[in-house]
Parts: structure tokens; sequence; C-alpha cells
């Protein structure tokens, strides 16, 4: 499209058109009045033009690459932030916006990192942008295999009233560990994504004795799908850690290989400290999903608590290295760091622990 343009616009320039006559100055101002009249299509004519005069105009690229991304226009849109980003690496909102184009294109993984990207440089404090980038990470981390990730990024969310159809549906499918978007669920498993849905969000939002009924009523209707009994021992787990266990093992009988279910078994069983036991799930879990923290977390202590210390505190920082900040992680790699006799590592990392508790504490005052 650059190229046609780029042999078009020296034939509007001299020709009759009175986009083609006009100057820079009074495309500019067409194209607001278009855009405050609601006239998409001219103003995408006038946006068109003007940075067709002025390649440099990084506010033409933008409402041109927001005009394009209403019609659903995707590619070009993408191209028009493509260029935005360019002049400005720093804008947020254009790699945030790309991303949302990538979405609309099908290219999840693209999508997801320039959404993040956005993020990360600031287009979350923008609304209503932000809402909508936040909403779309967590629903593109659920669709590119992320759960554990897209349940976080959900939990950001429940404060703002009574939770829509779609935050249910997104929220069943990351517990589920259903890498679909919301529009994808076939219709004979939508009752079933909504169930766990509303039960997850219960359970989370402190309400774990309402949220009961609803996992017990998932289980009996459902007793034979994947990922069912991997989310009823989530629930479970505080309350009768064996029977969670019991739950987990259902499940790899069902889905052989879920790597939910690994890392979550051989949480339990570290927990008990049964460090043995936890081993070959930790391990099962890493290589299902090298890139969870969780997993590498699972296999750096069981291997520490093992007496393989060395290997233990290389899958630790590797956690460490995916979820920074994690307070239980930093704990425990200082713990094997000191195990290790490297006493200077350990004291440094305790002291960073100490801080994120600290922040913790004051971030939960009113």
């Amino acid at each position: 499209m650059t190229g046609i343009r780029v042999f078009i616009c020296p034939l509007l320039l001299f020709g009759a058109s009175p986009i083609g006559a006009a100057t820079f100055e009074e495309l500019q101002k067409n194209a607001m009045s278009a855009l405050a009249a609601h006239d998409t299509d001219h103003a995408i004519e006038l946006y068109r033009s003007a940075t067709d005069l002025r390649p440099d105009w990084q506010p033409g690229w933008w409402f041109l690459g927001m005009l394009l991304y209403s019609r659903g226009q995707y590619a070009d849109s993408r191209g028009a932030l493509q260029h935005l980003a360019s002049l400005n690496d720093r804008s947020g909102e254009a790699w945030g916006l790309m991303g949302m184009c990538e979405a609309g294109l099908g290219q999840w993984t693209d999508a997801l990192a320039h959404i993040q990207k956005g993020l990360a440089l600031g287009a979350g404090s923008q609304p209503p942008l932000g809402d909508v980038l936040r909403s779309n990470e967590a629903l593109l981390l659920t669709k590119t295999g992320k759960f554990d990730l897209a349940l976080e990024r959900y939990l950001q969310f429940l404060h703002a009233g009574a939770p829509s159809e779609d935050l249910v549906a997104g929220v069943g499918l990351a517990a589920l560990r259903r890498p679909l978007l919301p529009s994808e669920i076939p219709a004979q498993d939508k009752d079933l994504v909504t169930l766990a849905g509303q039960a997850y969000l219960l359970n989370v939002s402190g309400k774990a004795q309402a949220a009961e009924p609803f996992f017990r009523d998932l289980l009996a209707r459902y007793p034979a799908v994947p990922g069912v009994h991997y989310l009823f021992a989530s629930w479970l787990m505080r309350k009768d850690e064996d029977a969670a266990i019991a739950e987990l093992h259902r499940e790899l009988e069902i889905s052989p290989g879920n790597a939910g279910a690994d890392e979550l078994l051989a949480w339990i069983l570290l927990m008990k400290t049964d460090y043995s036991s936890a081993f070959p799930y930790a391990l099962a879990a890493e290589r299902a999903d090298p890139a969870s923290p969780v997993a590498q977390y699972d296999l750096g202590r069981a291997f520490a608590r093992s007496g393989r210390v060395q290997e233990g505190i290389r899958h630790l920082e590797v956690s460490a290295s995916l979820d920074p900040n994690n307070l239980e992680t930093e704990i425990t790699l200082a713990h094997a760091y000191a195990m290790a006799g490297r006493y200077a590592d350990a004291a440094r990392l305790r002291r960073e622990a100490l801080s994120l508790k600290e922040a913790a504490h004051a971030a939960a005052r009113p």
C-alpha cells in the first residue's frame, strides 16, 4: 500500500481533486473536522493524504491507525501503527493497538508481545484503551497456553462490579486450561466453561464457601472432562491436601501430560515435604512447559531438597527470571544459595525478600 501511494500522490497533487490540491494544514484541519463529525471514511482519506505529505506527523498516523482499526482493516491499521512506532518507539498506544490489529489477523504470539510492550510503556494508564489492552492480554495469554499468567491478569478485574459474561468465559477457559478465545467455545461446552469461571471467580474473591456448590456441581456434571478434576483439586487443596492429591491423580488418568496437574501435584507434595514423590511430577511439568515459573520452582525445590543443590539453584534462578519479585521464589532461592555456601548471595536475596514483603504490606494497608 505504501508503494501505491507514493506513485498516486504526485498525480493527486497536480490533479483537480480537492484533497490533492490541499495544503497539509488544510488536510489536517479537514481531517479533524471529519473525525469530529464521525465521518470515518472521509477522515481516513484525509489522514492518508496528510501523512503522505508529512510522513513524520505522529498524530496523523495514530488517528489513521485507529480509524482503520475501527473499520476492521487490521493489516492497513497495523502498517500505519508500525510507521508511528518507527517515529516514536516509546509510544505505548501504538504498540498496544498494533497488537490488537495482530489479534484481529490471528497472529496471536505477535499480538501478545506487542500488547504487553504497549502496557509496559504506559498504555495501560490511558482509559479506555488500557482496560481493553489488559483484558485482551489475559485472553491472549490463555490462547497461547499461559493459563496461570492469564488467571493472574484476570484478578485485576475482580473489583469492577459484577463480572461480565466475557470475563466469566475467559476465566473459565484459563481455569480449565483450554487455549481458546470465548468466541471459539463449542456450543456444547458453554455451560461447562461458564460454571468453571463462576466457581473460580467466587473462590479467588474470598468466597470459598459460596464457591463449593459450584465446584461440586462441576465435578458431578462433568466427571470425565479434562481439566475438571484439576480445577476441583485447586479449590480442595486448602481444605484437604490428600483429597486434592487423589483428584489430581484422577486428572492425570483422564488427561495424561496435563502440565497443570503435574505442577499442582508437585507443589502439594513439596508442601508436605515429600520431596522424592514430588520430583517426577515436577520434572514432567518442566518438560511440558519450560517457560512456567511454577514448574521451574517445583523442580528447583525438589532438586535442592534431594541434595542436588546446584541443579536446584539453576531451576530456581530460571523461575525467578520468569516471575521477578516473587517472594516465595526469592526465599527458596536464598535458602538454596546458603546450602551451597553462597552466603553473600543468600543475604542479598533475603534483603530483597524483606523489601518485597514490606512493600506488599504497605500496599495492603487502607
